[in-house]
């Protein structure tokens, strides 16, 4: 690990830059950039890229640079769902079943594994909705947190809000002065230990699990004071097809129009999966500048539907892209979840879907579900925010007019292929050798 003092001068063949915040399909331009006479430099001082300068061209040579990846929804499972002895299986059921075998007081542990397992693929910033492992809740939070920056990522933490016991679902609307004011103090507990805990590598953001296990008094508290705070609001929303009948039920009307009465879409809302949203309530969430996680393998593992990313995307949605802890493997690479995204959205598009398009919500586009600690660009004057994969097989490819550094990331980057990764200007891995190493 490089410490933020130095000064360093990172060569690569090929960048891919402009990767902005804009929504997918509604006019982000990410710009793929290959020296078609040379190579960069990243100039690097006090963890700040201060020059991005042309080289002379390195034959035979594919290293390509571009942000961190930006890991929007996960839970920080450690080695992974089937290890430890979790079948795939439909939602619930399969929820019973994880939190049965998951052993107590390790929440430490599963962090950890998790997020060095993602940093090594070259994610930079991670999302953690804390699966609880024991009844103390602000020590899991401390225990979580300690563990990303072990780590040395970026990290928002969930800090869950729930109204029922695991497994069950809400009845009716009823609301009631006394679920307020419960809500209010569990609210006032995740200000307290944001106060205790954040700092620019970290943020805590409130957590309500779901409308269907968090009851309306505390979905309007936290929409309050989420408006009051500026502090993300991170929720699961319609996940399950049960879910949908769920929600069919309780709101007639439409729930997301309901949880818009509550004021819960805001620019600060991130919705985790929406598999079975439909478009009139992805063009109200796309008004409200909510942005929704697509988490396709843990959808498929879990039997649960195929997210329409691109009905999403054609809608204005501001879209990320998560792992949920469930990538096909179990091998939190998170380059082989988007290319699944890509093939799915591909599918559903009957088209040709660009790398820029999926690069975008996997980087510096997903900055809004991550508050304070989200990433930042691949530009001089940010702090050095970048990855670096060597893909000389790509050497000829990445030439040719019809691929460029861009495509050849997508199509070519696994967690093997990561050189050199910076993160908040400080390096974690230095051609293979990682932090800790």
């Amino acid at each position: 690990m490089r410490p933020t003092g130095d000064t360093a001068t990172v060569v690569v063949d090929a960048m891919v830059t402009g990767l902005g915040s804009a929504p997918i399909g509604l006019g982000s331009a990410p710009i793929g950039l290959t020296g078609s006479d040379g190579g960069w430099a990243i100039g690097i001082e006090d963890g700040r890229v201060v020059s991005i300068d042309t080289v002379p061209a390195r034959p035979g040579r594919c290293d390509v640079a571009l942000p961190t990846l930006a890991n929007a929804h996960d839970h920080g499972r450690g080695d992974g769902t089937q290890l430890l002895g979790a079948r795939d299986a439909r939602l619930d059921p399969w929820i019973a079943d994880f939190l049965a075998l998951t052993p107590g007081d390790s929440q430490y542990d599963n962090v950890f594994g998790s997020s060095e397992r993602m940093r090594d693929a070259g994610v930079g910033s991670v999302n953690i909705c804390l699966n609880p492992t024991t009844d103390d809740l602000a020590h899991e939070v401390r225990e979580a947190a300690r563990a990303v920056r072990a780590v040395g990522v970026r990290a928002c933490i969930g800090v869950p809000l729930t109204s029922l016991s695991a497994g069950a679902m809400r009845e009716g609307r009823g609301r009631n002065a006394r679920a307020r004011a419960h809500a209010e103090r569990e609210l006032d507990r995740i200000d307290e230990l944001a106060a205790e805990i954040e700092g620019p590598d970290l943020a805590l953001v409130y957590h309500p699990v779901g409308p269907q296990w968090v009851d309306e008094d505390a979905l309007a508290a936290c929409a309050d004071r989420s408006a009051a705070t500026g502090r993300v609001m991170h929720m699961h929303l319609l996940e399950t097809e049960a879910q949908r009948q769920w929600a069919d039920r309780t709101y007639p009307d439409g729930i997301v129009r309901a949880l818009d009465d509550l004021g819960f879409l805001t620019a600060q809302t991130v919705l985790a999966h929406g598999v079975h949203l439909r478009p009139d309530e992805m063009e109200l969430i796309a008004r409200r500048g909510s942005t929704v996680v697509v988490n396709a393998a843990s959808n498929f593992r879990l039997a649960s539907g195929i997210p329409d990313v691109d009905a999403m995307t054609t809608a204005g949605v501001r879209v990320a892209i998560g792992m949920d802890g469930m990538t096909l493997e179990d091998d939190a690479d998170m380059w082989r979840e988007l290319r699944l995204v890509r093939g799915l959205w591909q599918g559903l598009r009957r088209d040709t879907v660009g790398a820029r398009e999926v690069l975008g919500p996997a980087t510096v586009g997903a900055a809004a579900s991550f508050g304070a600690a989200a990433p930042e660009p691949l530009q001089v004057g940010a702090l050095a925010d970048f990855v670096v994969h060597d893909l000389t097989r790509w050497a000829e490819v990445i030439r040719h007019p019809r691929w460029g550094s861009a495509e050849v990331a997508l199509s070519g980057a696994r967690g093997s292929t990561v050189r050199e990764m910076w993160c908040r200007g400080v390096q974690l891995v230095d051609k293979g050798r990682r932090r800790g190493d």
